[in-house]
């Protein structure tokens, strides 16, 4: 479930992900974004002044 969430969200912003994997050496995770070209000007950022907040608990799923 976390490493198909991590791929989802990279994909979204336009990067990828390599992995390497050899038997009783274990793996390697190479994630790659996109470059930012210049820094974003202050008027096209959006702040909300207040986040809503609940009172949901989130509890950890393992999957084999």
């Amino acid at each position: 479930m976390g490493l198909s969430l991590v791929h989802g969200l990279i994909t979204k912003m336009g990067g990828s992900i390599q992995v390497f994997s050899q038997l009783g050496k274990g793996s390697e995770f190479n994630v790659y974004f996109p470059v930012l070209q210049g820094i974003p000007k202050a008027d096209k950022i959006k702040i909300k002044k207040s986040l809503q907040r609940g009172s949901e608990k989130i509890r950890e799923v393992l999957d084999e």
